[in-house]
């Protein structure tokens, strides 16, 4: 009776596992790209744009910021750039820089053989946010370095993005219709994976894998979840002493067979059945 209860059990906890929802806002209405990016040339820029998450379709209490996507348009040679993401407070620029909170960031190198591609990045926490928040994207080129970069832009989009350049005088973020450049649509996307609480929704933003497993069992949780206790348990409900190091489980010595993964953490207990081949 005890084996057959815990198969129930083990097959019940398997239902939300790796129940992904990404999704990507975009405030551009296609990704085909045309001519008319804007930058100062050579110069230290930086490109927004605004994700008021209920704006942008959002209905989940909370949401992972992933990552970001963007095109490049033209590049005179390699440049290495920054991805930032921050949580505001809306009406962007109004106050900045004081008004945003850096949540997250991720560099990344970009060549000619970009030209005319999307790009994406990941960004490495994975920052959980309200989804009524308000979210800015800035993408950095940040030195003086002679090497002319412009974004890629589409034809048509649904809100105004901004630029600035201490080096061409805009210290505060304007909109391409300040400088002049009103079809100026700059592709910056915001990739974010929905759920509805940290709390009853854990499984879905961490993965334990591999799942059939050899030798080790990894779990990942996002960067502002804390893993507080792992156990290892097998089909009659025992603890196979398995310990979990950096997010890492020695599974060698387990005999091969169901077993029962319970991660204590701040944000709750993810329960999951991992199979030993």
């Amino acid at each position: 009776m005890k084996k057959i209860t815990l198969l129930l059990v083990a097959i019940a906890f398997t239902f939300a596992f790796n129940s992904n929802a990404q999704v990507t806002l975009s405030q551009n209405t296609d990704e085909v790209f045309v001519s008319g990016g804007v930058s100062c040339g050579g110069g230290d820029n930086q490109w927004y744009r605004e994700y008021v998450l209920p704006d942008e379709g959002v209905t989940f209490s909370q949401v992972v910021l992933l990552g970001a996507e963007f095109g490049i348009e033209a590049i005179a040679g390699p440049e290495e750039l920054t991805i930032n993401v921050y949580e505001g407070a809306g009406g962007f620029p109004s106050g900045f820089p004081g008004s945003l909170t850096l949540l997250d960031s991720v560099t990344t190198t970009v060549d000619v053989g970009d030209i005319g591609t999307k790009l994406t990045v990941d960004f490495p926490n994975g920052v959980v946010v309200d989804g009524s928040s308000v979210v800015v994207v800035e993408v950095v080129q940040p030195t003086v370095s002679g090497n002319s970069l412009f974004l890629g832009v589409t034809a048509e989009e649904t809100k105004v993005s901004w630029i600035a350049s201490t080096q061409c005088g805009l210290t505060t973020p304007a909109t391409m219709d300040d400088v002049g450049f009103p079809d100026a649509h700059h592709l910056i996307n915001l990739v974010v994976d929905e759920f509805l609480s940290v709390d009853d929704n854990l499984a879905e933003i961490s993965s334990v894998y591999p799942n059939p497993m050899t030798d080790v069992l990894n779990v990942k949780v996002p960067g502002n979840v804390e893993i507080l206790n792992a156990t290892l348990f097998d089909i009659l409900g025992k603890d196979t002493g398995a310990k979990m190091v950096n997010g890492t489980m020695n599974t060698a010595n387990l005999t091969a067979g169901i077993y029962m993964l319970k991660v204590e953490t701040s944000a709750g207990t993810l329960t999951q059945k991992v199979i030993k081949q």
